[in-house]
């Protein structure tokens, strides 16, 4: 499973590369998939977002920015390299997710003072019917970053078009 709660399979969508869908019924409230790879600081996912957007202009962004202004900690995850199934996730514009990401803090309740860096759990919305594809919107209200910040790409200009075809599409990724 690799971190993942429920049986998840990464499959080819054709216009959208790579998804990941469930093959099990998946029902609301629970933690669908921890979002892993490594933790680096903003400096250096600026760097390895213009080394990977250098290498392949149609390449997948795997960076996930991580502010939670509530303790004034900011990390980014880079599942390029190191992850799970989560990196094939999809985007969709809201309502169409079905996944939210949540921060949690797996040492919260440990006597000890740990300078860990909060993870990220991607939680079901509603229920998921088996079949269905995951997706969530990279830039929900819960989503960790403001939707202007582009500083999840090191690249001036670069747009990600979005084809979600949600009545609330805001017409990009980032």
């Amino acid at each position: 499973k690799d971190g993942a709660a429920y049986l998840l399979e990464v499959f080819d969508t054709g216009e959208k590369g790579w998804g990941v869908r469930a093959l099990e019924d998946i029902p609301s409230g629970v933690a669908v998939i921890e979002y892993a790879g490594e933790i680096v600081n903003r400096k250096e996912s600026r760097l390895r977002d213009a080394k990977y957007y250098a290498e392949s202009e149609h390449a997948g962004t795997y960076i996930f920015n991580l502010t939670l202004s509530s303790v004034g900690k900011s990390y980014v995850v880079d599942a390029t390299q190191v992850g799970n199934a989560s990196r094939f996730i999809n985007h969709a514009c809201n309502p169409l997710g079905n996944l939210e990401p949540v921060a949690f803090n797996p040492c919260a309740k440990s006597p000890k003072k740990h300078n860990l860096p909060v993870r990220i759990a991607l939680v079901s919305m509603r229920a998921i019917t088996k079949g269905e594809e995951l997706l969530y919107d990279y830039y929900s209200d819960n989503s960790f970053r403001d939707s202007t910040d582009d500083s999840a790409t090191a690249t001036p200009g670069r747009v990600v078009e979005c084809t979600c075809g949600s009545k609330e599409c805001r017409g990009r990724i980032f």
